[in-house]
């Protein structure tokens, strides 16, 4: 069974208040992205990698493939204005995965065992997506508070984002004909009438969309060399 997986890289991280993508931006020394290539090349359940890359950084994007030699990227694909465009664009360059497997560039802290449980739960379901049990009570408002939400029902979702490779293929080409765009990769599949199975995600396994995420990025960098379990993500 072959597994390829999909960085999403594409987009300009408008809320970073950085003239840099923020996937690019260092941390410990190397790109944000490069941590998390490393994850999904270290990774014995991933066979191939596609990056989906800004079209201004695509020479950057292969000298850090070559640099840090990560072998399973296989090719890199410019990006387009919307996160869905890009992935379909990955996607219409895979021919013999039997499992896709999307992630977000901007989460260098994935663990290897949450990669490897979507897949596995992907084999007897249409997809898996990993997520995290709301903390916080929820309102839904408008400048008032209009309604709170049973928080044990609300769950936040997080990549990777596991999928049988056939049905994604399949929903995503419906949905660019359709002009239907959602906000992941599993919402096309419900949209769809696809069943998803939810498995439990990981607190460390947080987007770095704003500055004080970089702070934690590198305090938990940093916790993790003192432990010795870098290699553990």
């Amino acid at each position: 069974m072959k597994t390829t997986a999909i960085i999403a890289a594409g987009g300009i991280g408008k809320r970073f208040n950085s003239t840099l993508p923020k996937q690019f931006i260092l941390l410990a020394g190397k790109p944000i992205i490069v941590h998390t290539l490393e994850v999904f090349e270290n990774s014995s359940v991933i066979d191939e990698i596609i990056v989906v890359c800004i079209k201004d950084y695509l020479n950057y994007c292969h000298e850090l493939v070559k640099k840090f030699g990560l072998q399973k990227v296989k090719k890199i694909i410019v990006g387009a204005n919307e996160r869905q465009s890009s992935i379909y664009n990955a996607i219409k360059n895979i021919y013999d995965a039997d499992f896709i497997c999307v992630h977000d560039a901007a989460r260098p802290f994935v663990k290897n065992n949450l990669i490897t449980e979507t897949i596995i739960q992907c084999k007897n379901n249409d997809g898996c997506i990993c997520a995290l049990n709301a903390r916080d009570t929820i309102k839904v408002c408008n400048d008032y508070v209009e309604k709170t939400l049973p928080r044990e029902k609300i769950f936040l979702a997080q990549t990777p984002q596991t999928f049988k490779a056939e049905i994604l293929k399949m929903v995503y080409e419906k949905a660019m004909m359709e002009n239907f765009f959602g906000t992941d990769d599993s919402s096309l599949l419900e949209h769809y009438g696809y069943k998803i199975k939810v498995i439990a995600g990981n607190a460390e396994n947080f987007k770095i969309t704003e500055p004080f995420d970089l702070l934690l990025a590198e305090s938990l960098l940093t916790k993790c060399s003192i432990k010795g379990d870098k290699n553990e993500k």
